[in-house]
């Protein structure tokens, strides 16, 4: 055995073996983990007192990094976190790679920062050996090594990080382009501003706190522009549905059963009192993407660097072209906003079920006609969860669930109104899934996308072609109930015919 002070010995290796000793506090057997390291590279540690960990999807990082690359990221992590230990892994996420960033375990049980999780306590995690610190070690390998026994990520670099990734991913950074730097600087007085988009739903949480339905995740502070809430228990509804199709009909009626109050005199007269987050408004979306002068030259580009055959890209343009157009014209018979309060951003990956109670994230108040745009939304994603469905036989439970939620919703309106506020529903579908998939056709060659994108964007022609035909439908001379019925009757039939 070579002595901790003899000939030979490097600092780098000494560092190596502390960080072993410490790591191996959290193995079920020593004898058996140090083992594992030698043969494999890797062993299973149980997270707890001596360390928590957070995982955050390799597409958050890079986002924030505005890199693609492990590799080239050590440096830059380096700065952004000053130190602790973060290691890669290839396969955290399937086939999607995700970073582990080692904190105190007592920050573990409290983490709730969009687009990262907290791993369980109860559960083991995979670590790469201390001396593993390039990927042509082994499928894991540490980013930034242990470098000190007990020396864990600063929980709030770590969450600035991730919140910055998550808004660039999810279009909620305030709009910067460039550089990071120069994003970072526009971001600052941003960061200050009355009207932060992060500062008015830090309000809208206390709100709906208060209110008590919908439960909602506690806010816990408000720094530099970052929202940080408590953990939230259980799994995201888009989960449930994926996991128990047969269920879809039944979750999405509790989703909006939870809504109620909200959507009554209590959630109208709280908004008129404060600022609506209209940034996230599908309407306000729609506009933003889809008027004026450089709209041709936006779309005529879409998936360019997405790895669509030409032919194929050029279909879903020329779908996305006339489904534009048909939606711009039925727009124009939109009611106006003015009357209810609505959740806002109401997608099945933002409601969490947890022992038969759910508890929503995300909040993104704002004025509506009715609760037509929570409606849309939230069945409007799950059909995209159907339509990325690797089974049929789920394609098609997901699709009558969402048909029996929403011939439910308004089950209780006169024949009239029940038909124009589910015709209103069908014109926000189509814009929100159009907003989606254009911003996913849209992101730049190398740009970070989640496995969920991905698929949605290699699924471009049939989910282009649903929305072209369905707001063919609308513009045609059918009305009334039997609309409705057509139109799902469209989506079953083309979804089947271009599987």
């Amino acid at each position: 055995m070579t002595e901790l002070t003899g000939k030979g010995f490097s600092p780098a290796r000494e560092q190596t073996l502390t960080g072993e000793h410490w790591l191996l506090g959290a193995a079920s057997s020593v004898r058996a983990a140090w083992a594992d390291w030698a043969e494999g590279g890797t062993t299973f540690l149980t997270p707890g007192v001596l360390f928590g960990a957070v995982i955050v999807r390799a597409a958050v990082v890079h986002a924030a990094l505005l890199l693609d690359d492990p590799v080239k990221c050590v440096e830059p992590l380096r700065t952004r976190l000053g130190g602790g230990p973060v290691f890669y892994a290839e396969q955290m996420f399937g086939r999607e790679g995700g970073y582990v960033a080692l904190v105190p375990g007592s920050v573990a049980m409290a983490w709730s920062v969009p687009g990262s999780m907290a791993h369980s306590r109860k559960a083991a995690l995979e670590v790469p050996a201390p001396g593993n610190v390039r990927p042509d070690q082994g499928s894991a390998w540490w980013v930034l090594p242990l470098e000190d026994s007990g020396a864990l990520c600063d929980p709030q670099p770590l969450a600035t990080l991730i919140s910055q990734g998550h808004g660039v991913l999810t279009g909620t950074l305030g709009g910067a382009r460039g550089t990071w730097d120069e994003i970072l600087e526009a971001q600052h007085p941003y960061t200050k501003s009355a009207d932060l988009v992060a500062r008015r739903e830090y309000q809208h949480l206390e709100f709906l706190r208060w209110l008590g339905r919908p439960r909602v995740c506690e806010a816990a502070a408000l720094r530099a522009g970052v929202l940080f809430t408590k953990a939230v228990p259980g799994t995201t509804v888009a989960e449930e549905i994926t996991a128990r199709p047969w269920d879809t009909a039944a979750l999405l009626d509790s989703v909006l059963l939870s809504l109620k109050e909200l959507h009554g005199d209590l959630g109208a007269r709280y908004l008129r009192g404060a600022w609506p987050i209209n940034e996230r408004n599908i309407v306000d979306v729609f506009f933003r993407k889809f008027k004026g002068p450089a709209v041709a030259g936006y779309v005529a580009d879409l998936g360019r660097d997405s790895g669509l055959q030409e032919d194929e890209r050029l279909a879903v343009v020329g779908l996305v072209e006339s489904s534009v157009r048909q939606l711009l014209r039925l727009t124009a018979a939109l009611p106006a906003r003015q009357r209810t309060a609505v959740f806002g951003d109401l997608k099945p990956e933002h409601v969490y079920l947890s022992s038969h109670r759910l508890t929503f994230i995300d909040p993104a108040l704002q004025w509506a006609a009715g609760p037509q745009p929570d409606v849309a939304k939230l069945c409007g994603r799950t059909l995209m969860l159907a339509l990325c469905h690797h089974e049929l036989r789920a394609e098609q439970q997901i699709t009558q669930g969402v048909l029996d939620a929403l011939s439910r919703q308004f089950a209780g309106l006169a024949k009239t109104d029940r038909a124009d506020r589910l015709r209103e529903v069908m014109v926000l579908w189509l814009m929100d899934t159009t907003n989606y998939l254009t911003s996913c056709l849209s992101a730049p060659s190398g740009f970070p996308l989640s496995a969920h994108q991905r698929t949605l964007m290699s699924n471009g022609r049939r989910i282009a072609t649903v929305v072209d035909r369905v707001s063919g439908l609308l513009i045609g001379s059918m009305a009334g109930l039997g609309l409705i019925d057509a139109i799902f009757n469209e989506v079953e039939h083309t979804t089947l015919d271009l599987r």
